[in-house]
């Protein structure tokens, strides 16, 4: 049995950029009485990575773990931050000069906050200032916590090769003393979810290493892990096994709640790990479940990664009483994020707010909602009436185009002046472009000056808000044309061989400036045939000068012509010269 001892460790080794007790930990009553009206609160988190979410069920305070930026060659410094649950202000940010931080744990009582590092466990004690730290064995392959049964549990991954998918795993548990192992665990990454009591669920992470990884639940007793109570693998079932990103239990212990990427929510008889009787919705089809969680009284609280007017989050009761449809929330556009984080949903300890980390779809922002007061929430339906039209009804590249549509909000006053989000799918890829407000007779207009050629499909959003579900998006197809483009020509009515023939034009193209300056043909035809002349470049205003020496006497056409290109139709233009001698 290997032990360490914890030694204590100054505030003067990390940055401590804010905290409102001595020890960072926010001391006080628990959270205030019941809001009557809901509200939703959005903060924009210091972060570029996101590792767990912990709500405090003493202080009213959630808990965040991730990492911010580089420092150059050095891994990410790690960041644990604090807010309040009631309105989310900021109670306590740690920089942590050191690699990320993969995981995060509260005991019961509030008093000890607990982060996992790669090189150590470092704790947080509410009666003093500082930091302790518990001394472990690198793992680079991301440490998880969980406080279960008086005790704080943690995965110690070992891998020569670097590879995590193939890592040796060992439980460890801390203890007055120090730590000592606890036993193997599944191999490669392994999530820990703490339960009520002594539970605590161990969820292997699918790889190629492990197509088909486990799920199991333990105890926790006197400091030791108990030989797994129930296993369950997927892939015997007709799918490719589970592929974990979240789970949660019910408050008795007798349900859990797993988040699998690729078949949506699984809920499961925690003694077996069976599929229960008790069913709850999962998200639309297509959508990747990413997070969930179930409060005190039995909802459920479903993320996952949704793009346009789809819901990311659900919010819904088990309860055959609760006649209420779900709640529906859907993130999309600058300042919101536009999914819901892996393991990023989190109810108070009391169930009355929700936590909801969410992040862009390049997964290097991240926003904290919270919503407060989340089952006195009551919405109603909204959608896109009459589909969109679009003005001029010839639609051409470079051009402005106009959408116009209505939004039906049922009835309701949303909390704010509804704003839509707008996307154009091309050849190009996705494309957001300017969205619109919509008006007091629910009307708008989405501007846009496609950039391509072909079909381009828009879609236009409206996310809703907390009264107000989110609307199945309006979508529109159109072709987009080339633009026009004309040729004119000035040229005299008569000219003689001698002085030789001269005509001016201009190449006017519209839609988008050309990149480079166009090539013009020349053609002169006369009694005698027809004569290909030297190309003409078109100056950076459109002119161009024709000169030419007339192959024969009498009537000579001059043909210019341009044959367009990608983003603009072709031109020609002619002009007729009587030449004489």
């Amino acid at each position: 049995m290997r032990r360490r001892a914890l030694r204590a460790q100054g505030p003067a080794a990390l940055g401590l950029v804010a905290a409102l007790a001595a020890g960072g930990l926010v001391a006080g009553a628990g959270p205030a009485a019941a809001e009557v009206q809901p509200r939703h609160t959005v903060v924009k988190l210091p972060i570029t990575a996101f590792s767990q979410m912990v709500a405090d069920p003493v202080r009213g305070t959630v808990w965040i773990a991730g990492a911010k930026g580089t420092w150059q060659d050095e891994p990410e410094p790690g960041r644990l931050l604090a807010y309040a649950s009631s309105d989310g202000s900021p109670r306590a940010a740690y920089h942590l000069k050191a690699d990320e931080v993969s995981g995060v744990a509260v005991d019961p009582s509030g008093e000890t906050v607990y982060s996992g590092e790669p090189s150590r466990i470092r704790r947080l004690e509410a009666s003093s200032p500082g930091l302790g730290q518990v001394d472990l064995e690198r793992d680079v392959c991301g440490r998880e916590l969980a406080h279960v049964g008086g005790r704080l549990l943690f995965t110690q991954h070992t891998s020569g090769s670097g590879d995590c998918a193939t890592a040796g795993t060992t439980l460890g548990v801390l203890t007055d003393e120090g730590w000592h192992d606890a036993g193997p665990a599944p191999g490669g990454r392994v999530h820990l979810e703490p339960g009520p009591g002594d539970r605590v669920l161990l969820a292997q992470a699918r790889g190629e290493a492990e197509p088909d990884p486990v799920l199991a639940y333990h105890r926790v007793a006197d400091g030791d892990v108990s030989p797994a109570v129930a296993e369950r693998r997927f892939g015997g079932e007709g799918d490719a096994g589970l592929d974990f990103r979240d789970a949660a239990w019910s408050e008795d212990g007798g349900l859990l709640a797993v988040a699998d990427a690729r078949q949506g929510l699984r809920m499961l008889d925690a003694a077996t790990l069976g599929d229960a009787a008790t069913h709850y919705e999962g998200l639309p089809e297509g959508v990747g479940t990413t997070a969930v969680d179930l409060d005190p009284s039995g909802n459920l609280a479903l993320g996952g990664a949704a793009s346009g007017g789809t819901p990311d989050l659900t919010v819904q009761s088990w309860n055959p009483a609760w006649e209420g449809a779900p709640l529906e929330f859907a993130f999309e556009g600058t300042g919101t994020g536009d999914r819901v984080a892996p393991r990023g949903v989190r109810f108070s300890a009391d169930g009355r707010d929700l936590h909801v980390v969410t992040t862009d779809a390049e997964g290097d922002e991240f926003w904290l909602h919270i919503v407060h007061a989340v089952h006195a929430v009551q919405q109603t339906g909204s959608a896109f009436a009459g589909g969109l039209t679009h003005r001029p009804g010839r639609v051409v590249a470079g051009e402005p185009v106009a959408l116009h549509g209505r939004l039906d909000l049922g009835g309701s006053e949303p909390v704010e002046t509804p704003r839509l989000t707008a996307v154009r799918e091309d050849a190009g890829g996705r494309q957001r472009i300017l969205g619109a407000t919509v008006r007091d007779d629910g009307t708008f207009v989405v501007y846009d000056e496609p950039e391509r050629v072909g079909r381009a499909t828009y879609r236009i959003t409206y996310a809703g808000d907390l009264r107000v579900r989110p609307a199945e998006d309006a979508v529109l197809t159109v072709d987009v044309a080339r633009a026009a483009s004309g040729i004119s020509l000035t040229a005299p009515a008569e000219a003689s061989r001698a002085a030789g023939v001269e005509i001016t034009g201009v190449l006017r193209v519209g839609g988008v400036p050309l990149d480079d300056p166009a090539v013009l043909t020349v053609r002169a035809t006369g009694r005698d045939g027809a004569v290909e002349l030297a190309p003409v470049t078109v100056a950076a205003d459109g002119s161009f000068t024709v000169r030419d020496t007339a192959p024969s006497r009498g009537n000579v056409t001059y043909t210019v012509g341009w044959p367009g290109d990608a983003l603009h139709e072709g031109a020609e233009a002619s002009a007729t010269v009587r030449v004489r001698r």
